[in-house]
């Protein structure tokens, strides 16, 4: 049979389509070996068509914080989409906020509406959006939806911020490091041979290098923009990628922030479903569906288990690789008052905080040790070039 499917990759993106599988079960084990947590499977002719692209969480939370404004000021629901409709700058955005505002007008609830378009509304957002129908209050309710993908950008922006840098300087120090080899080195080579000085040794490989890429560089072009596509096609391979994935919890400087960052989006998350009154198993499940790492998915499916056996939740989170030991210890605490959605979602708020300084501060400093590499690696080169001319100097006025 063909079952249609939603669900996440294992980097949080949203996906859906369809495969091809003798039942339901089979269907989502082939998924999750392929690297796809399906949140829904559904028989191929029963699905409803997707429309949308995926949608950047920051315009998501402009779209949800602007609902939240207007229905709270009594202006009802299909009202409101018109209106965020008329003023959208991005056709394509305006097409989806259409889409959704036709199908209320059709007589589906907004949280029915949002499960027609999994690539922009993933099952967290259309699971709260039903919470806060059912209990009247979808304004507070997408407030806080809207707050949380806040903070999920800000966090995504600040680990991009502080990866570009790097990421910049090392393609210029790269671009200048080939133009030292085959533009500028050159130039001394003649003058090295008009006088028939010796050269080095590390300076004559630098010349036979750049000697090399300039007489064949056609080959040494294809051969960097094939490098390029290999580095590419092993960021796309899944099963790659997740050996990468999983790998970063062992991974020294990299671990603690990969640890402080998914724990922080599970705390975020569990206590928002919780505070929406989400049944604990129910939100256990949403949040596993919204993780990205697959230790803490299979954290939580273990913790699901856990829990229906009547395990404490704060026994349950038991893999200290995951969840740092305070952690666990608020945890407990806040099941003991009875407060553990509002617990979470403080915790989750204090953490964001501490990963922005965190990752802002591995930012800065990484900067004067990539300096340092990069001011080492250019040394080498401009020693290289300039040696010669020392024993040229030193020749000279040995002979006069």
């Amino acid at each position: 049979m063909k079952v249609a499917y939603e669900g996440f990759t294992i980097d949080g993106q949203a996906v859906n389509g369809t495969v091809v599988a003798d039942d339901r079960n089979a269907a989502r084990k082939q998924l999750r070996d392929s690297g796809i947590f399906a949140t829904r499977l559904v028989d191929a002719k029963d699905a409803p068509a997707a429309k949308g692209g995926r949608v950047p969480r920051e315009v998501l939370a402009a779209l949800l914080r602007q609902l939240s404004i207007l229905i709270s000021t009594g202006t009802p629901l299909v009202d409101a989409l018109a209106a965020i409709e008329r003023q959208a700058e991005d056709p394509r955005w305006a097409t989806l906020v259409g889409e959704l505002r036709r199908r209320i007008e059709e007589g589906a609830a907004f949280s029915d509406a949002m499960g027609a378009m999994p690539q922009v509304f993933d099952p967290i957002c259309r699971t709260m959006a039903a919470a806060g129908e059912s209990a009247g209050i979808l304004d507070k309710m997408l407030a806080d939806l809207a707050d949380l993908y806040r903070r999920q950008a800000r966090i995504r922006k600040a680990v991009i911020g502080a990866l570009a840098y790097p990421c910049v300087v090392v393609a210029a120090a790269f671009i200048v490091l080939i133009a030292l080899i085959t533009v500028v080195l050159p130039k001394f080579k003649t003058m090295f041979d008009a006088v028939q000085a010796p050269v080095p040794a590390m300076t004559a490989a630098l010349m036979a290098v750049g000697d090399g890429i300039r007489e064949h560089w056609i080959i040494s072009s294809a051969t960097f923009l094939a490098g390029i596509g290999v580095l590419a096609w092993l960021a796309r391979s899944s099963a790659l990628r997740r050996r990468f994935i999983a790998a970063t919890l062992t991974m020294p400087i990299v671990a603690p922030v990969v640890r402080a960052i998914a724990t922080a989006h599970l705390v975020r998350c569990l206590g928002l479903l919780l505070e929406s009154r989400i049944a604990l198993l129910d939100a256990l499940r949403l949040t596993s569906e919204s993780m990205g790492h697959p230790a803490y998915v299979a954290l939580l499916d273990r913790a699901q288990i856990g829990v229906s056996h009547g395990d404490p939740l704060s026994a349950a989170l038991d893999d200290v690789r995951c969840i740092a030991p305070s952690v666990r210890q608020a945890i407990a605490s806040a099941e003991k008052s009875g407060r553990l959605g509002q617990v979470l979602t403080q915790l989750g708020r204090h953490l964001d905080e501490d990963n922005e300084t965190v990752v802002r501060g591995i930012a800065r400093s990484v900067e004067p040790v990539l300096l340092a590499a990069l001011g080492i690696v250019i040394g080498f080169v401009a020693i290289s070039l300039f040696l010669p001319l020392f024993d040229i100097a030193a020749s000279a006025g040995g002979g006069r």
